[in-house]
């Protein structure tokens, strides 16, 4: 329509947008992206009117730690998922852009009548309809209803089971629940492949290599080898002609992902230099002293050896006794938690590290008991995020060293 076109009274906001170029996706490289925080005529956006709407789903912690439970693994994606609902009249007019295919021709309004990615609440309104539909559809679909509810990230999936047969049936009846509300599921990845029987090979996710010669893919922002059941780790280094300040390096911090700590101690060593910065008080752009420049370019040279690490996807032993251990230190830098877990069948042991939290000390100086009471707290609540994603009979035990925090507890 022209903008002469567009019916007064009815409020409308003009969305700016632009495309992204992705080059390492193995689907849509070329995606639209709309902004809806850019600030409009009246001073505020249309994200600033909008209300987010409550967190309604598991959270990547919880999504990735019960990913390790599940002997057979099986990952998908929503293709498409926010332009599979539609929004109601008449607020599609508050996703309004302007276009044209030529510079000659006019420019025309086009109103989106899908939810849109920028908006501020179309994550909660794409997982509330898929969490209706899977309520609705709860008496056909029971073990799907039950998938949809709790191993989605809003449009992908990470689940499993413990036998193929169990994991072929969460596939198919989370497949039939979904197409009911018009969503398909593709990029379809198992560790085994008789799980995907029967699908096309233009669903199943498209490997990647990784620097190895693996063949992986990303579960949730982490480097998967579905073939030998590893996560993977990998830096990049950054182009040494470029200047060292501590915008580069928070930089180069913020680029690894870890959200389940499994390469603590690394980026806690890299936390702790980046609050050193802090304490000489230089600016982002700034050139660091020698003295500190020398410091990080040793730092940074160690995270190459992260790519060497594998740490497995699946952390159970079938059949087995489980225990879950916990331990917390603290040093006057910084303090943390890991939680192991270990299992045992017929005098055979396996043992994983699960998860792991840490925290830089703050600057404000505290004595080393009260850096191990931060760290039993710590522990305390890693414990209880782990407690939540587990659906298996096991034992805890918790381990301090600091015999003064060990009596405060007990107080």
């Amino acid at each position: 329509m022209s903008p002469a076109q567009l019916p007064s009274g009815v409020p409308t906001c003009f969305l700016p947008h632009h495309c992204v170029l992705k080059n390492e996706s193995t689907t849509t490289k070329l995606r639209v992206v709309f902004d809806g925080s850019a600030k409009t005529s009246t001073g505020f956006s249309l994200n600033d009117l909008l209300m987010s709407g409550p967190t309604i789903q598991s959270t990547l912690f919880e999504l990735i730690i019960r990913f390790r439970y599940f002997k057979i693994a099986l990952c998908g994606d929503i293709c498409k998922m926010y332009r599979c609902m539609r929004v109601t009249h008449p607020d599609e007019y508050l996703q309004c852009i302007l276009w044209r295919s030529n510079l000659d021709d006019d420019v025309k309004v086009i109103k989106l009548d899908t939810v849109t990615y920028g908006t501020r609440l179309a994550a909660f309104l794409a997982i509330r309809a898929m969490h209706q539909l899977a309520r609705d559809e709860e008496k056909s679909y029971p073990l799907g209803s039950k998938i949809v509810l709790r191993d989605f990230y809003v449009d992908d999936l990470m689940s499993g089971g413990d036998t193929v047969d169990e994991v072929i049936n969460i596939r198919r009846q989370t497949t039939e629940l979904l197409k009911k509300g018009g969503f398909q599921i593709r990029k379809w990845c198992s560790n085994n492949p008789r799980v995907l029987c029967g699908i096309a090979d233009s669903e199943h996710v498209q490997l990647l290599k990784f620097k190895d010669g693996s063949d992986i893919t990303k579960a949730l922002g982490l480097v998967w080898d579905p073939n030998h059941e590893n996560f993977l780790f990998s830096f990049t280094p950054v182009v040494s002609s470029q200047q060292i300040n501590k915008r580069t390096v928070l930089s180069t911090i913020a680029s690894f992902f870890d959200l389940i700590g499994l390469i603590g101690p690394i980026i806690t060593k890299a936390k702790i230099f980046m609050q050193t910065l802090w304490k000489h008080k230089l600016h982002w752009d700034e050139s660091l002293p020698q003295a500190l420049y020398s410091a990080w370019i040793e730092l940074r040279s160690q995270f190459t050896i992260i790519s060497s690490f594998k740490f497995p996807r699946y952390v159970l032993m079938p059949n087995s006794k489980v225990q879950i251990h916990g331990f917390c230190d603290a040093s006057l830098n910084a303090y943390g938690a890991c939680i192991y877990i270990r299992c045992e069948r017929s005098g055979a042991f396996d043992l994983h590290l699960l998860c792991s939290k840490s925290k830089v000390a703050p600057l404000k100086t505290l004595t080393v008991p009260k850096l191990e009471l931060s760290a039993a707290l710590l522990l305390s609540e890693l414990i209880d995020m782990v407690v939540k994603t587990i659906n298996f009979t096991c034992d805890f035990h918790c381990w301090s060293d600091s015999m003064v925090v060990l009596s405060w507890i007990r107080e």
